[in-house]
């Protein structure tokens, strides 16, 4: 239990050097993102539109596979480009999409 003046405040990185930070702030405030946050982003919404295709039955399930490979060819890109392990995507597989879809 922490007690005392640092009590309830944000912990300092103290690893993150101050030319880092200036950089960091410096991108911040030109509005650049990061190009794995773009990727992600574009993969989300690209899941997002092939799913409510399958749910509305709009698509046929040869169509479906197709972009479920393109997706997931942008997955593996991803994969190999985002900086943090934990932010990693699982590709998708059309027997799981389709029987989500059914339900």
């Amino acid at each position: 239990m922490v007690t005392g003046s640092g009590r309830g405040k944000p912990l300092r990185n103290i690893e993150i050097d101050s030319r880092d930070a200036v950089t960091n702030k410096v991108l911040k405030n030109a509005g650049v993102v990061p190009a794995w946050i773009s990727q992600k982003k574009e993969i989300t919404s690209d899941i997002a539109a092939v799913r409510a295709d399958i749910v509305q039955q709009t698509i046929p399930k040869d169509e479906a596979m197709g972009r479920l490979e393109v997706i997931n060819a942008k997955v593996r890109a991803f994969n190999m480009s985002v900086p943090v392990h934990t932010q990693q995507m699982v590709p998708l597989q059309l027997a799981a999409e389709w029987a989500k879809s059914t339900k």
